[in-house]
C-alpha cells in the first residue's frame, strides 16, 4: 500500500512538473521565442536584403563621385559647385538621421524604412533630369534627407531577428554584403558611362546622357529593396514594444515557418513575456501643438549625458577618429574618379611622364610646370573603372582579415596601424613623382574608410546600452558626415591651386589622430562585463 501511494505522488507530481513545462514553452522572452523560431533561410534572406539596403545608401552618395566626374563637359560646374554637390547628400543625412532614428523608435521601423527607400528613388528619378546646379542641389538634399531614414533604422531593424548570441555574427554578415554592394559602384558606372547615350529632351532642354541614366541606376537598387521588403514582418521586439502582442507572435510565425518549413500554427510559443529591455516606446502624439517640442525635449535629454564628464574623454577622441575617417576615405574618395581619369589620359598620351599626380591634375595651368590641354570628354578611361574597382576590392577584402585579426590585436593597436599606414600612404601620395605608384598611394590613402568598423566597436565598448544608440547617432551619423562635407568642400578648395596639400593634411592628420586611441578610457561596457 505505501508503495502504491508513494507510486501515485510521484505521477502527481510528474503531471504538475509536465504542466508547468508546458506553461514555461508556451509562454517566453522575446529572445527564446527567437531560439525556437531558429535561425535559417528567412536570417540569410533578411542579411542579403538589409546588407543591400545599407549599401544603397553608399550607391546613392558614392555613386556622385562618377556624376560630377563626367558631367562637367555639359553642366560646367566650378571646383566649388562639384564640392558642394558631393557633399550635400550628406547634409541631407546628418540633418534627418537623428529625427528619422527617433521616428523609427516611436512609428515603427519598417515605415521608416519604405518610406525612405522609395522617397529616395523618386529624388534620384528627379535628379537625372536636373538642368541646373540650383534644381540637382535641392534634389540631392532630399535624396539624402529620405536615405537617412533607411540608415538610421536599417541596424537597429536587422539587429532585432537575432539572439544575443548569433547578433555580432550576423552584424559581420551583413558588412560583407554591404562591401559587395559597394563593388556595384563603379560596375555600375563601366558599363552605363561609356554608353555615349544622348538624346535631347526639348520640354526641359536638356541632354540625356549616360550620366544622368547612371544616377538612376545607382537609386533602383534602394526601390527595389524598398518593393522586396513589403514582404518583410515589423520588427518583433518594437511590436513587443508597443504591446502589439499579437503582431508580435505573427512576426515570430513567420520566421518559425521559413526557417523549419513547418505551418506557422505549430509555432509553440502562444504568449511573448516583457523583459526591462522591451519597454514601452515613447508615445507622441503629431496633432497637439507641443509634438515637436516634446521631440527636441526627449532627443536632448537622451543627448546631454554623451557629453557628460563621465563619457566626454571618449566622445571626443571618437568623434576625431571617425571625423578623420570619413574626410579623408569618403571626401577625398568624391574627387578619385576625376583625379584618376585625368592621370590615366595623360599616361595614356605619355607613358613615361615624370610628374605628380597634382602635377597632372592641374596640367592646364596653375603653379605647375606640366602644361597640356586634355579634351573635355563625358566618358572615363577604363583604367579608371578598373582601379576603382581594385579599391572596393580591397575594402572587402580588409573586412574579411579584419575580422580574423581582430581576434588576436587589440582593436586600438590595430586602429592606429590602420591609421598609420593610410597617413604614409597619403603623404607619399603628394610627391611620389611615378604616376602609378602615386595612384596605389592614393588608394591606400582611401582605404582609411575601411577603418570604420573598428571606431564602432570602440564607440560600442565606452557606453551603457541605454546610451550606445545616442551615441552611434551623434559621433557617426552626425560628426561622421560632417567629416564627409569638410573632406569634400576643403579638398574642392584646395584641388586646383592647392593640391598636394590635401595629400599632406590628410596624411598628417591621419596619423596624429591614430594614436589619439591610446588616450580612450579603458573599454567599459565590453561583452564579458555585466555592469550595464
Amino acid at each position: 500500500m505505501k508503495a502504491s501511494s508513494v507510486t501515485d505522488r510521484g505521477s502527481a507530481n510528474n503531471t504538475v512538473t509536465l504542466e508547468s513545462n508546458e506553461t514555461t514553452a508556451k509562454k517566453q522572452y522575446l529572445e527564446n521565442a527567437l531560439k525556437v523560431a531558429q535561425f535559417g533561410r528567412f536570417h540569410i534572406h533578411l542579411t542579403v536584403i538589409c546588407g543591400l539596403i545599407m549599401g544603397n545608401t553608399y550607391l546613392e552618395l558614392a555613386g556622385m563621385a562618377y556624376v560630377l566626374a563626367v558631367s562637367q563637359c555639359e553642366m560646367n560646374w566650378t571646383l566649388s559647385q562639384r564640392g558642394i554637390l558631393g557633399s550635400i547628400g550628406f547634409i541631407g543625412l546628418m540633418a534627418s538621421c537623428h529625427l528619422c532614428g527617433f521616428l523609427a523608435d516611436t512609428t515603427g521601423r519598417k515605415r521608416i524604412i519604405i518610406g525612405g527607400l522609395l522617397s529616395g528613388f523618386m529624388c534620384t528619378i528627379l535628379s537625372s533630369f536636373s538642368n541646373s546646379f540650383e534644381v540637382l542641389l535641392i534634389l540631392r538634399l532630399c535624396n539624402g534627407i529620405c536615405i537617412s531614414g533607411a540608415l538610421a533604422t536599417i541596424y537597429a531593424y536587422f539587429g532585432e531577428f537575432f539572439t544575443s548570441k548569433n547578433r555580432d555574427r550576423a552584424m559581420l554578415r551583413v558588412s560583407i554584403v554591404y562591401g559587395g554592394a559597394a563593388l556595384l559602384v563603379p560596375i555600375l558606372a563601366a558599363l552605363i558611362i561609356n554608353l555615349n547615350m544622348n538624346f535631347h529632351i526639348p520640354v526641359i532642354n536638356i541632354q540625356y546622357k549616360s550620366w544622368r541614366l547612371f544616377m538612376v541606376a545607382c537609386g533602383l537598387p534602394g526601390f527595389i529593396c524598398g518593393l522586396i521588403f513589403l514582404s518583410f514582418p515589423e520588427s518583433p521586439k518594437y511590436l513587443l514594444s508597443t504591446d502589439k502582442q499579437e503582431e508580435t507572435l505573427n512576426a515570430l510565425r513567420m520566421i518559425y515557418c521559413i526557417n523549419t518549413g513547418k505551418d506557422a500554427s505549430t509555432f509553440p510559443v502562444l504568449e511573448i513575456l516583457k523583459d526591462p529591455d522591451t519597454t514601452m516606446a515613447p508615445k507622441i502624439v503629431f496633432h497637439k501643438t507641443q509634438s515637436l517640442r516634446s521631440i527636441a525635449k526627449f532627443m536632448w535629454i537622451q543627448t546631454v549625458p554623451v557629453f557628460s564628464k563621465e563619457y566626454i574623454r571618449a566622445t571626443v577622441i571618437a568623434s576625431l577618429l571617425i571625423f578623420v575617417v570619413h574626410s579623408s576615405g569618403v571626401g577625398l574618395y568624391m574627387w578619385f574618379p576625376e583625379i584618376l581619369n585625368k592621370v590615366m589620359r595623360q599616361l595614356n598620351e605619355s607613358p613615361n611622364i615624370d610628374a605628380t599626380i597634382c602635377g597632372i591634375y592641374n596640367s592646364d595651368g596653375g603653379n605647375n610646370t606640366l602644361h597640356t590641354t586634355l579634351e573635355c570628354k563625358d566618358t572615363l578611361e577604363w583604367s579608371t573603372y578598373k582601379y576603382s574597382i581594385l579599391l572596393k576590392v580591397i575594402s572587402l577584402a580588409a573586412y574579411t582579415m579584419y575580422a580574423v585579426l581582430i581576434s588576436y590585436i587589440p582593436k586600438g593597436v590595430f586602429l592606429c596601424i590602420i591609421f598609420t599606414i593610410c597617413g604614409l600612404a597619403g603623404i607619399g601620395a603628394a610627391f611620389v613623382k611615378i604616376p602609378l605608384l602615386a595612384i596605389y598611394f592614393y588608394l591606400a590613402l582611401l582605404s582609411c574608410g575601411t577603418a570604420l568598423k573598428f571606431v564602432t566597436a570602440i564607440v560600442s565598448e565606452q557606453y551603457p546600452t541605454k546610451l550606445r544608440a545616442m551615441a552611434f547617432s551623434i559621433i557617426i551619423c552626425i560628426i561622421g558626415n560632417i567629416g564627409a562635407i569638410f573632406g569634400s568642400n576643403f579638398i574642392g578648395l584646395l584641388l586646383k591651386n592647392h593640391c598636394d596639400m590635401v595629400f599632406y593634411l590628410s596624411g598628417a592628420t591621419a596619423i596624429i589622430v591614430g594614436f589619439t586611441v591610446f588616450l580612450l578610457p579603458k573599454p567599459k561596457f565590453n561583452s564579458s562585463t555585466n555592469k550595464e
